[in-house]
């Protein structure tokens, strides 16, 4: 649908129905502020996009956020999916912290604190701008999500590093919680 060669259009349709008058070289900060909040719906809604928003700034995403939302996982074999990035406009994935695009599938207590990590990554992604990481997470004979202790919960993470500037964790605007682990039946 859009990627890095599309050029954007800005028009005032109250004033110009017909999309006649192209505004984007007029206003060009309005035109970046909607890209940006077409990224991060998209992102919020995993607005299933055939290819990723030609943006400044690095994202990741699921491409059906609401897949995972209550996902059962079961705990009697590899999980397997894939996780959506763009590094950012002219920057690539790098290894350094995640060895490329990883996921984590984060065991918290009642007060949101890490109490155990279950991690998968595609070490393929490092050197690359974009695309749907590969990922495995080994998650045989883990506690089931009714047997943790209460108030514990899982949450799925992705997380990577880029050029954009390698110090900084790439992570959702907000992890993915009830996620389910069972036993299977």
């Amino acid at each position: 649908m859009v990627g890095p060669d599309y050029r954007w259009e800005l028009y005032d349709i109250a004033k110009d129905p017909t999309e006649t008058n192209d505004l984007a070289a007029q206003y060009p900060e309005r035109l970046q502020q909607m890209r940006l909040d077409w990224a991060r719906w998209a992102e919020v809604h995993g607005a299933p996009l055939e290819r990723e928003v030609a943006d400044d700034k690095p994202m990741v995403r699921f491409k059906f956020n609401m897949r995972f939302q209550k996902q059962r996982i079961d705990n009697d074999k590899v999980f397997k999916f894939d996780v959506n990035y763009n590094a950012g406009l002219g920057h690539t994935v790098v290894a350094k912290g995640w060895n490329g695009v990883t996921c984590r599938l984060i065991e918290k207590d009642a007060n949101g604190a890490v109490v155990r990590e279950y991690v998968g990554n595609d070490p393929s992604t490092v050197g690359t701008h974009s695309g749907a990481a590969k990922i495995q997470i080994d998650v045989i004979g883990i506690t089931p999500t009714d047997d943790l202790p209460t108030g514990h919960y899982y949450t799925l993470e992705p997380v990577f590093r880029s050029t954009y500037d390698r110090t900084e964790d790439i992570v959702l605007s907000k992890p993915v919680t009830g996620v389910k682990v069972r036993t299977r039946p």
